[in-house]
């Protein structure tokens, strides 16, 4: 009887434990664009800073361009995934790629760690070189340059 009352007790701690969606920092929706909407709006961005969508190793990476206080700043975020739903996941700050006066930051290399625990190297930055490369831990390679605000990003 004990054991059974125990079980009991246990049982639904086990269920909420499990539950991933439970996370009470994620705000989750049915459709991944309402989520990506919702995160865009809780940065205080639109559509129009998002530079692109990456799906990758089963995750899906969202690169967008941000003002920051002193220039231009890039942030990664994630969609969370759990039990059907989706939700806008940031580990990371946005990273200073580009000056007030418009200079370029060095190059940045930073980590961004979804929320199910994959982690990819990224690199950062800002160019007036429609024809950048950039220096990798596994070579020279071209990042993808957007051309309107010619800020870059390689997902390595």
């Amino acid at each position: 009887m004990r054991k059974w009352f125990l079980s009991m007790l246990l049982f639904p701690l086990m269920i909420t434990a499990c539950s991933s969606a439970d996370d009470p920092e994620l705000r989750w929706f049915d459709r991944p664009e309402a989520a990506i909407q919702d995160g865009l709006a809780l940065e205080g961005l639109t559509q129009s800073d998002v530079l692109d969508e990456i799906d990758t190793d089963g995750e899906t990476l969202i690169v967008y361009k941000m003002t920051l206080p002193d220039g231009t700043g890039l942030g990664i975020a994630s969609l969370a995934k759990a039990d059907g739903q989706f939700a806008w996941y940031r580990t990371n700050n946005p990273v200073l790629v580009q000056n007030s006066n418009q200079e370029p930051a060095p190059v940045v290399k930073t980590d961004v760690t979804t929320r199910s625990n994959k982690t990819f190297p990224i690199y950062l930055g800002a160019t007036r070189n429609p024809n950048q490369t950039i220096n990798t831990d596994k070579g020279v390679v071209t990042p993808m340059i957007d051309q309107e605000s010619w800020l870059f990003y390689y997902l390595e």
